[in-house]
């Protein structure tokens, strides 16, 4: 048996080395070795700067993964809590979720109409979260020996 038998295990393993660098990117001294002000070179980011600019990424990641967290809960919702019976339920029961983890979408709409991960996707939305985890580890490695 492969160690890997999921073509998606694959496809999670290739994201954190091309999300490493994104750490790297922060890293005032990296940020020094080629930002600088075009008009003068020799200035470089200021650190209130860049906390600035890092809160500000915090802020947009916490979105992104609430988000996540929104398609994940409805993909298991659906797949576990709809059945042929209440089959009508669909919408309302993704609402309450979008309502419950991101934004309440606008009413009368059908969002979930063009979910187009919702079939064949699986636990994929996971795997982003992973990816991220995995090469923040990573990074911690390489700041050690820095």
């Amino acid at each position: 048996m492969p160690a890997f038998p999921a073509p998606a295990c694959l496809a999670i393993l290739s994201r954190p080395p091309r999300k490493c660098w994104r750490n790297w990117a922060w890293d005032k001294k990296v940020l020094d070795s080629f930002a600088a002000d075009y008009r003068e070179p020799v200035e470089k980011i200021p650190p209130e700067i860049l906390d600035q600019l890092k809160a500000s990424k915090l802020a947009v990641e916490g979105s992104y993964y609430r988000r996540q967290l929104e398609f994940g809960l409805t993909d298991l919702a659906l797949h576990t809590q709809i059945h042929a019976d209440n089959a009508g339920q669909t919408q309302p029961l993704a609402d309450k979720i979008a309502a419950d983890t991101f934004f309440a979408e606008p009413p009368d709409t059908a969002w979930l109409a063009y979910f187009g991960h919702l079939m064949g996707y699986d636990a994929g939305y996971y795997g982003y979260a992973w990816a991220d985890a995995i090469a923040a580890d990573m990074a911690t490695v390489f700041r050690k020996g820095a």
